[in-house]
């Protein structure tokens, strides 16, 4: 299992439903130069992307927050 998944279960209690969303359009930009990186595109939960009706759900943003920092402090040789 990815580090990222492992965390979002430890931290959550359950498993992360990963799904390819137009989101992942600017990891392709930087995947273009830096062929065979490990790429994740994450954020907070959003309705109505790009209208005039955009809705950020607030609480989404902590969650986000603490699964990245919480990541990159189990990154081999981060310590």
């Amino acid at each position: 299992m990815g580090l990222m998944k492992q965390v979002y279960q430890d931290k959550f209690g359950q498993e992360p439903k990963v799904v390819a969303v137009h989101a992942g359009l600017e990891t392709s930009v930087v995947e273009e130069k830096y062929p065979g990186m490990y790429l994740i595109s994450l954020g907070p939960t959003l309705q109505h992307v790009h209208s005039p009706d955009e809705r950020l759900e607030v609480p989404t943003v902590s969650k986000v927050y603490d699964l990245l920092t919480e990541t990159l402090m189990r990154v081999p040789g981060s310590s």
